[in-house]
This record gives structure tokens, C-alpha cells and sequence, in this order.
């Protein structure tokens, strides 16, 4: 029974209170086993469907039909509203909320410490519990920068110079509880920052604001408001997946309801129905059309909460956001349910046990919401929320009700909902369950017989058919003999349509430090693998760039074969070969073996005071691969001076693809390699002693270029002559 009290004690403010549950289990148990006598019981039970009606009593039903009822009678929310966004920004108090966050968040944090070494800052942010996943993006400002992993410098302008100096570094810990001390806080803070502040637990970023100088103008451009904010992408808390028995993260709606649950010390695995849950969960994930054309799992989970959110507002939110609700389950435990928008009853009661049948045809028009408003938690509006344009979607209005007594909106606020469809598949439900006929359907004591399920059919009089309906606890008049069984008639809604049915998303909004001059240059294009004697390099095609672009920036990432980010984005180096200007680029690599794995890649380019920047590119997606496609072959120029010396210049061939020169002549394997790595285009320039000796002749040099595998161009040669000596 110890679940009865746990989940009663979480879910009770969620619905008006209609009977104690210790009370209610043993009216069960009397009316059903004891009252009645046995050779009425069976009967009884059988004529109405119910194999499993002795599992009422169990204490997992109680709080099932009080989750249930949350939904069916209360459409919007009630209690403490989540809003996410609030948490993007930093705050500072003496004593703060515990952060918790699931899917993928946008956070700022609580300022641990904050404190300045002279001219530098420092700040620590507590972002949320941990151990989170994986942190995706970095803002600062407002601005999307691009950071180095291994050191954390940001590589983005205006933070990063045009001569290479960066003036902030970002660090992160992911909060798995084996965190030590920083040790640039020890460092620069030893009376303050010791070992002992180890800060374990908890997902952080350490920012350093170094100071250019407080009479170098970059001072004022980057610190003339304070330092600027730190926001971060984050992949959050990782969940329990009983389908692999494994921790990660997912944004899967049961798991992380789950999730949730479990992070309280009211519940155990024990209590839950993992063989439902995990049938629950695939559910969650298959994949459903949108009204963009895309496809997207059915439902996901977003979002973040402080734990000064009472725990029955943040479950009330939560599986309203997911479309899911609480159900009990054999053997005493528990399950998390989608509701579907065609439901199938559970019992039917036969006409012949109701006494009495309370029915309001939906509530007054002058009552009736007309007008359906929805916000979710929108990562295309910077992970605020936001509400979506439902012009024109005919199910969000009724015109002609409109018309006669005016608008009467109905506001739906779904803060762990992280997309448009998603949201809107939702809503439509939420909606028309608030404009349903509902009532009160008085029962003999075979209505105990409902308690635990969530879909009930009444079988009516005349030809007036068996609606199926949501229904609230039952209310038991004992002294009378009777069942009061609150109940909506569960709407009949028509297979959705994202054509017809859905609104688009709201529009992405750009980055407010983004200049207006400045159009995103195009998508990077060919990406290639090349190793050499320098390591191994992702190449990747980028520009022209615009003429008023005077700097760019250029990022990529690895994804898993689930389509989510496995890395931070990360900086390409641009390749500007000699007599190539800026707008002439064509070029980014970084050291990385990217063979086979799925990536994305994406640019953009900074005006030429490097304060703006463009919006991203579109991105683009490739699986490199090695490209040995043979090449041009090198030029190589010799010329000799009269004297004693020949200078030679050898310039790899342009395809992207070329990995190294070979080389052949005198001089070689001494002055000049014999294998030189190159990238495209670059020059190479030797002055090899060639004095006139003997009776005149030729020296000559050849070369050669070479892909990864072995590929050879055609050879180049190039001779001088030497006089006699």
C-alpha cells in the first residue's frame, strides 16, 4: 500500500478531492467481495466485461482515476505556471532553487561565484542538476559563438580577434558527480577557491572575461554593458530507457515522465509497469507527418523547472505537454499512457445499472471557450514560449459561436512541448474536451467496477447509442447503495491531417547581434578526408564569400545516427593560399578523421569591423569520405641565378582532394623533402646549390602529387642549365 500514500500525497491537488483513499479501498473491498453476495458478484462482473474488476481495490487504481481526471476536466492548466524562458537569463541569490531540466534546453543559471583578478572576470554558472548529456551551443550576448574544445577559447568575432586573440573562454562540467575544484579559481583565488569546492552534481560553465585593456578600445565594445551572458544548448538530464536498460539521454515523452517520477523519493522502478511503459515508449517514438512534410516522433519532452515547482503542477504540465496520462496497472503499479484521440472503452455499464443520468449538453455558449490559443516551448523563438498563428485552422474556432456571443478563447500552455505539430495534435484534444457534453451518470454498486480505468461507454435509452467518456474518480453514497460517476463525453475527432489540420511553426528568429547588410554566404559544399605526413584533416568547399564580408566563420559538428548532435560545434580553420584574397576562399579544414561519420557543416561571414555577422548558412550534411580522384598535377618553376643557386617554387594542384607532392632532383631527401603534405594550392620555395662544375648540362627536378591513397597526377618537371665550370 506504500504507493497508495506516495502517489496520493503527489497527485491529490491535480483534481478535486471525491473520496478519502483509504476510504475508497475499503468500500471495495466490502461492496465488491463482501456486500454482494457471491452468486450475484460473478454474475455482475461478468455481464459488464470486467475479468480484472478485484484489481479496484488495489491502490495503484486510486491514483490512476485521480491523474486521469486532471486532464478530462481541467483542459488548461492550473497552479504554479512553468515558463521555461525565465531560465535563460544568470541570477544571483543566497539561496536558490535547484535547477532541473529534460530534452534539450536553453539555459543561463544561478551565478555560483563571480569575482575579478584585476582586470579579468570570472563566473561560474550552476546551469541545472546533472549529469546532463552533452552541451550543443554557446551564446554569448545573444550571439552564437563557436568554441575550441580543447581550451575553451571562443573562436567566434568580435571575441576572438582577426590577429588570433581570444578575449573569452568557456569551460563546462556535465554534473556526474566527479567534478574537482577549477583550478583557474584555485589559481587566481586562493584565499577564496579552494580544492574542497568541488560543486559536484551539478551541470556548470566557468566563463573568463579577459580584458583587453581598459584603454584599448576593444574594452568598451566588448564590456561596455558588463559581461555579456552566458546562454548554452544544453542536452539535459539523462533518463532511464527500460526497453535497453541503459541511461541516456532522450527526449522521448514517457521516459522522461518517468523520469520525473523517479527523481522523487516517493517512487522506485519497482512501482511502474516497465513492460507497458516500454511498449508506451515506442509508441512515443514513431514517427508522424507534419504539415512542413517532415516526420517527427509522435512525442517528445522539453523542458525545465525549478524544485520550488510543486510537484503536481510540474507532472500537471508535464504530461499535458507530452499527451499522456498517469494509468494503473496490475500487481499494484503504475503506467504512463499517450491518449489517443479515438479511445476505445474500458467497461461499459449497462443501462439496466444506471438509476440516473445527470447530462449537460457541453457547458453555456456564454461559457463555452470558442477559441483555441496554444504556446509551447519553442526553439524557434530562442526557447521561449511561444503561440502559434492558428489562423485559418478550422478546428481552433468556432465561427459561428463567434458570431453570436463573441470570442471566448480558451489558453493552452504546453511548456515541455518542443514542436508546433506536436503541440497543435494536442490542443485540438484539450479543446474540444472543454467544449463536450459532460455530466454525472448514477450507478447501483456495479459502478465500483470503473474504478482504475480511464474510458467508460454508458449504454443509454431509446437510440440514443453508448458514448464512450473520460471519467473522474467515482463519489460513493454508501448509505444509499449508489456510484456518482463524473464523466465528459470523449470527442469524436476526425483522423488528423497536418495538410489541412496544422499551422506552420513560427518563423526562426535571428540573432539580434546579426547585421542586416551582411546575407548568409551559401551552404559549405564537398567534404573530404585527406591524411598526410601532417595527421589526418577534414576538408570542406566553402565560398565565394561577399564583397563586404571582410571574415568568416566556419563550424561543424558530428551527429549520431539518430539525427541528434555528438559534438559541440567546432571551428575550421579557413585556407588562404598565397595570392588569394579573402572573397576568394575556398577552403576550411581542421585536423579531425571524420571518415564515415555523419556531419554537418555550416558558415557564415563578419563585416569588417567584426561587431555583425551574418546568420548561419543553411547546413549542410555529409558523410566524408576519402577522394582519390586523381589530380592535376604540381607546377613547379626552377630558376637558376648565374651563380651558384636554383630556386624552385612547387605549388600543389587545387583539388581539395591532393595530399602530398613527391619529389625527385638534386637536393632531394636533403634540402628538399621527398614527400611533402600540402594542401591545395600552397607553395613551397628551396634554393638548392647547383654551381657550375664539369662541362655544361641540365638539372632538373620533377613532382608529382598524390591523394590519400596513392593516387598519382601526372609528373612535372622543370630543368635549368648549368654552364661549364
Amino acid at each position: 500500500m506504500r504507493i497508495l500514500f506516495a502517489a496520493a500525497a503527489l497527485l491529490a491537488a491535480t483534481t478535486p478531492v471525491h473520496a478519502d483513499p483509504i476510504t475508497l479501498v475499503a468500500t471495495v473491498v466490502a461492496s465488491l467481495l463482501s456486500s454482494l453476495p457471491i452468486a450475484v458478484t460473478a454474475p455482475i462482473i461478468a455481464s459488464i466485461g470486467i475479468t480484472a474488476a478485484a484489481q479496484a481495490i488495489g491502490a495503484a487504481l486510486v491514483i490512476g482515476g485521480l491523474a486521469a481526471a486532471s486532464f478530462l476536466f481541467s483542459p488548461t492548466r492550473s497552479g504554479v505556471a512553468i515558463d521555461p524562458g525565465q531560465l535563460k537569463e544568470t541570477f544571483e541569490g543566497e539561496e536558490s532553487a535547484e535547477i532541473n531540466a529534460v530534452g534539450r534546453v536553453r539555459l543561463g543559471g544561478v551565478k555560483i561565484f563571480g569575482n575579478t583578478n584585476e582586470e579579468d572576470r570570472f563566473r561560474l554558472i550552476g546551469q541545472c542538476k546533472g549529469p546532463i548529456d552533452l552541451v550543443e551551443e554557446t551564446y554569448l550576448g545573444g550571439q552564437e559563438v563557436v568554441l575550441e574544445p580543447a581550451t575553451g577559447e571562443v573562436m567566434s568575432p568580435p571575441y576572438r580577434t582577426s590577429g588570433g586573440d581570444s578575449f573569452i573562454i568557456v569551460n563546462t562540467k556535465i554534473g556526474d558527480g566527479t567534478e574537482t575544484a577549477w583550478t583557474d579559481l584555485i589559481s587566481f583565488f586562493p584565499q577564496l577557491w579552494t580544492a574542497a569546492h568541488r560543486v559536484r552534481g551539478i551541470a556548470q560553465a566557468l566563463a573568463h572575461y579577459i580584458s583587453p585593456g581598459f584603454t584599448n578600445p576593444l574594452f568598451v565594445k566588448f564590456y561596455q554593458s558588463g559581461a555579456p551572458n552566458l546562454e548554452q544548448v544544453l542536452r539535459a538530464q539523462l533518463v532511464y530507457d527500460p526497453r535497453t536498460e541503459t541511461t541516456v539521454w532522450s527526449d522521448n515523452g514517457i521516459l522522461c515522465a518517468l523520469h520525473v517520477m523517479l527523481t522523487w523519493p516517493d517512487f522506485t522502478i519497482d512501482d511502474f509497469d516497465l513492460d507497458f511503459i516500454r511498449a508506451e515508449a515506442d509508441r512515443a517514438d514513431l514517427p508522424q507527418l507534419t504539415e512542413a512534410g517532415t516526420m517527427e516522433p509522435r512525442s517528445r519532452c522539453w523542458g525545465v523547472w525549478t524544485s520550488e515547482t510543486p510537484r503536481q503542477d510540474v507532472m500537471d504540465q508535464l504530461l499535458r505537454s507530452i499527451g499522456a496520462e498517469i494509468v494503473p496497472r496490475p500487481d499494484d503499479t503504475l503506467g504512463i499512457a499517450l491518449i489517443d484521440d479515438d479511445r476505445v472503452a474500458e467497461v461499459t455499464i449497462p443501462l439496466r445499472h444506471i438509476i440516473d443520468l445527470k447530462w449537460r449538453s457541453g457547458p453555456e455558449s456564454v461559457e463555452r471557450p470558442n477559441l483555441c490559443r496554444v504556446k509551447y516551448y519553442s526553439p524557434e523563438r530562442v526557447y521561449e514560449m511561444s503561440e502559434i498563428d492558428l489562423t485559418g485552422i478550422a478546428w481552433a474556432r468556432s465561427e459561428e459561436e463567434i458570431a453570436r456571443v463573441g470570442e471566448k478563447p480558451i489558453d493552452i500552455d504546453l511548456p515541455f512541448c518542443p514542436s508546433a505539430s506536436q503541440a497543435q495534435r494536442i490542443a485540438r484534444r484539450l479543446f474540444e474536451t472543454a467544449r463536450a457534453d459532460a455530466g454525472i451518470a448514477i450507478t447501483n454498486m456495479v459502478g465500483l467496477a470503473v474504478w482504475g480505468t480511464r474510458a467508460v461507454a454508458f449504454e443509454l435509452p431509446d437510440d440514443l447509442g453508448t458514448p464512450v467518456t473520460a471519467i473522474a474518480p467515482p463519489r460513493v453514497r454508501d448509505a444509499d447503495g449508489e456510484v456518482e460517476i463524473p464523466f465528459v463525453v470523449w470527442p469524436s475527432l476526425p483522423p488528423w491531417n497536418p495538410s489541412v489540420d496544422e499551422a506552420a511553426a513560427p518563423a526562426v528568429l535571428p540573432q539580434l547581434a546579426s547585421a542586416d547588410p551582411l546575407d548568409p554566404p551559401d551552404a559549405p559544399g564537398a567534404a573530404t578526408v585527406v591524411t598526410n605526413g601532417d595527421g589526418t584533416f577534414i576538408r570542406v568547399a566553402i565560398g565565394p564569400f561577399a564583397p563586404l564580408s571582410t571574415r568568416a566563420e566556419v563550424a561543424y559538428r558530428t551527429m549520431l545516427a539518430s539525427g541528434h548532435p555528438a559534438t559541440a560545434w567546432r571551428p575550421l580553420i579557413l585556407w588562404l593560399p598565397p595570392g588569394i584574397g579573402f572573397n576568394q576562399i575556398t577552403m576550411a579544414y581542421a585536423e579531425d578523421d571524420l571518415t564515415g561519420i555523419l556531419s554537418e557543416f555550416r558558415d557564415r561571414v563578419f563585416n569588417a569591423a567584426d561587431e555583425r555577422g551574418s546568420q548561419w548558412s543553411a547546413t549542410s550534411v555529409a558523410t566524408p569520405a576519402v577522394n582519390d580522384a586523381q589530380t592535376n598535377p604540381p607546377t613547379i618553376f626552377a630558376s637558376y641565378d648565374d651563380v651558384v643557386t636554383t630556386s624552385l617554387v612547387v605549388t600543389a594542384p587545387a583539388q581539395q582532394r591532393v595530399a602530398y607532392i613527391e619529389m625527385t632532383g638534386t637536393g632531394v631527401g636533403s634540402i628538399i623533402p621527398a614527400t611533402i603534405p600540402c594542401k591545395p594550392l600552397e607553395q613551397f620555395s628551396y634554393q638548392v646549390t647547383t654551381a657550375p662544375s664539369g662541362p655544361a648540362h641540365q638539372e632538373c627536378w620533377t613532382a608529382q602529387a598524390f591523394t590519400t591513397n596513392g593516387t598519382g597526377s601526372t609528373i612535372a618537371q622543370d630543368c635549368v642549365d648549368i654552364p661549364g665550370g
